[in-house]
């Protein structure tokens, strides 16, 4: 479990925080919240990638780089660097493991593009590359964090990584990630926190966050109860006026 104690970011003119966080072990928790309301600030100050004050603990130990990966929205992907390359960049600090690198290869169908630079690719495959390396970085006990990482990705793709993440989350790992398609976190996360844009934060199990009042409020637009929530002008037909 990871615990953060007294979080708090200051960027600009802007402080977010003070929060008390835990993340679980044993599903996904998604983070979602409107635009710039500091979904991707507090994944950043998790990360370590920001300078904040608190006291974050994984399993009572502090937290480090062994035990947690980031993938940021959008990762510089021009450098004239092979897939395998990257991918083994998240173990560059780490002990060597060349199955968990194939492994995460092969789970992201990218064995047979190994030796390609990667800003060859297209940005769906990069990002593939760079979800490939996070899953190579950690052990199977560790913590991923995550920012939009399904959005460059077909539907196609967009499935099997939250199948994959679930499978990781399943095996004890910890995983947070940001998220617009509340379609997908009604179906994979186990967990949501909710971002407001005055800086409250709120969390609580997928069914009680995910409900067409709190989304009405955290957005401005109204909501239709169901599974997945659906605002209200995707479930009218369009008019041929």
């Amino acid at each position: 479990m990871l615990r953060y104690d007294g979080l708090e970011v200051t960027l600009g003119p802007c402080t977010l925080g003070p929060w008390d966080l835990t993340v679980e072990r044993g599903g996904i928790t998604a983070l979602i919240g409107p635009n710039a309301s500091g979904k991707t600030t507090l994944l950043r100050a998790i990360a370590g990638v920001l300078a904040a004050s608190g006291h974050a603990t994984c399993d009572g130990q502090p937290l480090t780089a062994a035990r947690c990966a980031y993938v940021p929205q959008r990762v510089r992907s021009d450098v004239p660097l092979t897939v395998r390359r990257v991918i083994e960049l998240g173990r560059l600090t780490l002990t060597a493991d060349v199955d968990r690198i194939d492994t995460a290869m092969a789970q992201f169908g990218l064995a047979d593009l190994a030796m390609r630079p990667v800003c060859d690719l297209s940005v769906g495959q990069r990002q593939r590359v760079h979800l490939a390396r996070a899953m190579a970085q950690v052990d199977e006990d560790g913590m991923l964090l995550l920012d939009e990482p399904t959005a460059p990705l077909d539907p196609d793709w967009t499935a099997r990584t939250w199948a994959a993440l679930g499978a990781f989350a399943a095996g004890g790992g910890m995983v947070l990630s940001s998220v617009h398609d509340l379609a997908a976190a009604s179906v994979a996360a186990t967990w949501v926190w909710v971002l407001h844009r005055d800086g409250r934060l709120e969390h609580g199990p997928r069914v009680q966050m995910l409900n067409a009042e709190r989304l009405e409020a955290l957005y401005g637009v109204p909501y239709c109860d169901g599974h997945p929530p659906m605002p209200a002008w995707m479930t009218h037909e369009p008019s041929t006026a």
